[in-house]
């Protein structure tokens, strides 16, 4: 099942990922270390790669699916 946004668009399955949720709370963190001078910009690739790790990777391919879908590709 897929759920609609507060603006009608479809959210893919892989949003809903409990691993990429928790992980969401640490990109902000790193962003705002990273902001606030407490941690290196070269830090926020490590960062990432955790994302994509922790269920990234399945949200960027399935949200690509529904815009190839939504433009009629």
């Amino acid at each position: 099942m897929r759920l609609a946004t507060s603006d009608g668009r479809r959210r893919p399955k892989a949003a809903d990922n409990p691993n990429r949720i928790d992980y969401d709370t640490r990109i902000s963190q790193s962003i705002s270390k990273i902001i606030t001078g407490a941690s290196p910009v070269s830090s926020w690739d490590q960062t990432l790669d955790g994302w994509y790790k922790a269920g990234g990777e399945e949200y960027v391919r399935q949200m690509n699916e529904q815009i190839k879908k939504q433009q009629g590709a």
